[in-house]
């Protein structure tokens, strides 16, 4: 006897792992570990991560090209700017090199949203064809700063950073891993100056906000190269007044004790500041005082 169809159930397909991969990602989960959580060979996770790559990049790309007409104005005209350095295991894991890479992000101090962020890493160069170019031009011979080809690594400097920092690394090996090189990320690409990506990444922020008539404030970690960056790339506006650049130092191994101290020291001060300006700032005074409270939490 066939039993009778339930008309309100339905065949549910399997629900796809890419936002289970990303969620992994996101919570920094290594790939080996992300494989066996979502139960998928090292392979499909890596082709779900260039999957997850390119969808982020259409999404920024339509982001970014919205962010251009935003009132600064009213959501806030602040915005903070700092590096992190992350590693790759690039391009041979056989030599057990961490190769570290720049993240240049800028955030929007009130939402906290990243508007803008650059990796120090090309996947269209190449930096042995770059290397082939400079010999034909003559870049060898020049200063870097006066190089046609100067935005990215030759395939020998890198070389030769893989030789320093792997000189004094011995692997015995019986007990060496037996790697797939094919499963390396990323499989090309060059590595681009760090000093070039600090001015493009400024550069191109320059362009989202430029279009905004009040008063822009940026703060940045004690990067030298990144301050002289941001001055050169806002040059109009700090000449003009329409934007000003901080540049902020932190003392990250101090005990918690004299973490308290200084803040209060600190709101002592901002609240004399305040008491000896003529006009009324109780309003201001008070979300300032907030601010500090959530940055010490």
């Amino acid at each position: 006897m066939l039993a009778a169809r339930n008309p309100f159930s339905r065949t549910t397909a399997p629900s796809s792992k890419n936002g289970r991969v990303l969620k992994l990602l996101v919570h920094g989960n290594s790939l080996s570990m992300i494989s066996e959580i979502a139960g998928l060979a090292p392979r499909d996770v890596y082709r779900k991560l260039v999957f997850i790559h390119e969808r982020v990049r259409e999404f920024t790309a339509r982001r970014e090209g919205d962010l251009r007409g935003v009132d600064w104005e009213r959501y806030g005209h602040r915005f903070a700017t700092d590096s992190q350095t992350l590693t790759l295991n690039w391009p041979n894991r056989k030599k057990r090199a961490s190769v570290a890479v720049q993240h240049l992000c800028t955030a929007h101090a009130n939402s906290g949203y990243i508007v803008l962020g650059h990796l120090q890493f090309d996947p269209a160069g190449d930096m042995e064809q770059v290397e082939i170019d400079m010999a034909i031009n003559g870049d060898t011979k020049k200063a870097r700063c006066m190089r046609r080809h100067g935005r990215l690594w030759t395939a020998a400097e890198f070389k030769k950073y893989l030789d320093d920092i792997t000189a004094k690394v011995i692997l015995d090996p019986e007990i060496a891993a037996d790697v797939d090189l094919g499963l390396q990320l990323p499989h090309d690409g060059g590595l681009v100056r760090q000093d070039i990506q600090q001015y493009a990444h400024a550069l191109m922020l320059r362009r989202m906000v430029s279009l905004s008539d009040c008063r822009i404030y940026f703060v940045q970690d004690g990067d030298a190269c990144l301050s002289k960056a941001f001055l050169a790339a806002f040059a109009p506006e700090v000449q003009a007044g329409r934007a000003d650049i901080a540049t902020v130092a932190f003392d990250k191994y101090q005990v918690n004790d004299v973490r308290e101290a200084l803040w209060a020291q600190r709101r002592r001060d901002l609240r004399n500041d305040w008491a000896s300006r003529p006009i009324n700032s109780t309003a201001c005074l008070r979300r300032s005082s907030m601010r500090r409270s959530t940055g010490r939490l």
